[in-house]
This record gives C-alpha cells, structure tokens and sequence, in this order.
C-alpha cells in the first residue's frame, strides 16, 4: 500500500491526535511530550505524518531553531507494527525536502537505546554526545545529517598533493592517547617531510567506530580530536552503508 507523508497544521486536530497517541505508545524511549507541544510543533510547520490507508503509522516532530541554522529533530516515531516498510526514511526525506535550505538535521538519542543502525541506515553520522537530563545521567548521542551545504572550510581546496583518508587504527595511533603497539608507521605519516605533501582527512564511518568505543574518556579524547581533522561528507545515501 502507498504511505503518504502529510503536513500537520494546528487545525488538523485529528491527525495531532493520532500522533499524539502514536508518541505515548513509546513514552519509555520518547519521553512523555504533552498534546499542546504538538500543537505548537504543527503551528510551526514542524509535524510531519505517515498515513497508510487512512491510520498514521508513523511520525516526526520536529524544530527550526532561528538563531540556529539546522533542524532540530524531536521525535521520529514509526508504529512497531509498521516498521520494516522505510517509513522513518520517508518522513526524513520529506523533512529534508522541504528544509533543504538549512546545513542539516541534528538529533539526540540516548546510546543504551541500541539504535545507532537505525541513525546510521538513514545517514545520520555521529557527531558529539552530552549527558542526559534523567536521573541516571545516560549520555546521549549526538546524530546529524548533512545536507551538503559548503562551509568555509568544506569549500577550501587541500594545499597537499594528495589527501588520505585514515581507517580508524592509523587514526587512533596518530590521535588516540595510548597508541598501539608498532605504531609507527602510522605515525609516520606526519612526518616533517610530508607536511606539505600529504593531508589527513576522516570519514563518517571513522565517526561510528570513535561512537562505538567503550571508553568514555578514549571516545571523548579521538571525537576532539577528529574535529581538527579534514572530514570528508559524501551523499546521506553513501553515509548510511557501512
């Protein structure tokens, strides 16, 4: 069956319901969102529905900060019973579609949620973690989406000859803080004599792995790290394969 993503408006008091409704089934990894934060979502053009023979299967709420050139993604929402059928993938698409005008899409998800392959397949690259507002303090995981907007930085061409991209080993033996054992020829890659010769550039599957280590410091220390490094940002469809 054809699943149609449909603008909510404030006055779509059906549709704000049945999301309204969707969201509490997920409270557990949603949070408890009360039925006027909708409202103000829909009123602000950030309510986006998936509608399959008439039921909303599936949703996203969703910010457009004014001071911040992003979108802010609150809720993305797809009714177990429905999941499977790229439902999650429509509703980012259609946000991209229309906000194309903004750098991307950011997102905070907590990582004992388990759901990283999720961001990933949607290609969402990890970017930054911060500590979560509930008791237990459960860090979150930074996600973001580009939209392929050049950036001061982005638009620079390389003064290198050649540009390399590092797999996650050479990375961690050239930024981590206990490099592996026979690190060196890692390490010489920055060696005096190639300084002008050869750039060091990262890759958002470099990103995942620095997400997936265990050690918080260690992670914290190699995603620093990674952000005086080229970053190469190609299409959100080649991101999202691992």
């Amino acid at each position: 069956m054809t699943i149609k993503i449909v603008p909510v408006a404030e006055t779509d008091a059906a549709l704000v319901d049945a999301a309204v409704a969707l969201g509490d089934r997920y409270t557990k990894t949603l949070g408890l969102l009360t039925p006027p934060a909708y409202r103000k979502h829909a009123s602000d053009g950030g309510l986006l529905v998936a509608v399959e023979q008439g039921e909303v299967i599936g949703y996203a709420l969703f910010g457009l900060p004014k001071r911040r050139p992003h979108v802010r993604l609150a809720h993305l929402c797809v009714a177990g019973e429905h999941r499977g059928k790229g439902v999650a993938r429509l509703l980012v698409e259609e946000i991209r579609r229309r906000h194309r005008d903004r750098l991307g899409i950011r997102a905070k998800c907590r990582r004992d949620y388990g759901i990283s392959e999720m961001w990933t397949s949607l290609g969402f690259v990890p970017r930054g973690e911060v500590p979560g507002r509930g008791r237990d303090g459960e860090i979150l995981d930074g996600w973001w989406l580009d939209h392929g907007h050049l950036d001061l930085f982005a638009g620079m061409e390389s003064e290198a000859l050649l540009v390399v991209a590092v797999d996650h080993g050479v990375f961690a033996d050239l930024r981590g803080r206990a490099p592996r054992g026979g690190a060196a020829e890692s390490q010489a890659l920055e060696a005096g004599w190639l300084t002008d010769l050869l750039e060091v550039a990262v890759t958002p599957q470099l990103l995942y792995e620095i997400r997936d280590i265990a050690d918080a410091a260690e992670r914290r220390h190699q995603r620093a790290a990674s952000q005086g490094v080229r970053q190469l940002t190609p299409d959100a469809v080649a991101v999202g394969v691992r």
